[in-house]
């Protein structure tokens, strides 16, 4: 490993550490730490536009409900990676506003993947952030649907 990634690695792992005492979703924790780990260690993130195609490709109603689950984020095909990118485009979407952001996070819980703290604090249901990226669909979370 050499520094790079090392610094990247400890800014990725240090930023989990931080939000440890949060009932966060996956998707949020992730997003979080992989937003960090690039503006710590001055990371290009992907363009959103060149990667779109995979992500549209990948994501529909079933996989759409493993990233709110969590379950994408560990499974061995590309569906692991889409997910940091799309948890990361989702972070930085919902930063822009930092006071709702703060609040949205210190609500949000891996219970409805934070869908009603977005609502409560953004006005919205997260299936519509989401919309942004990949277009109208069924992308809200629905926790009935995830394994238990």
């Amino acid at each position: 490993m050499d520094m790079d990634e090392a610094e990247a690695t400890a800014a990725h792992e240090l930023t989990h550490a931080c939000l440890a005492h949060l009932p966060l979703p996956l998707w949020l924790n992730e997003g979080l730490a992989v937003t960090m780990e690039h503006a710590i260690c001055n990371y290009r993130l992907h363009n959103r536009h060149e990667r779109l195609p995979e992500h549209t490709a990948f994501w529909n109603q079933a996989t759409m409900q493993g990233f709110w689950s969590g379950d994408a984020f560990g499974q061995p095909d590309e569906g692991s990676s889409l997910s940091y990118e799309l948890a990361s485009w989702c972070v930085q979407a919902l930063v822009r506003d930092y006071d709702a952001f703060a609040a949205f996070a210190n609500e949000a819980s891996f219970e409805d993947a934070g869908n009603s703290a977005a609502i409560t604090h953004y006005g919205f249901n997260l299936g519509v952030l989401v919309e942004q990226f990949l277009g109208r669909g069924t992308w809200r979370p629905d926790p009935s649907a995830w394994p238990r």
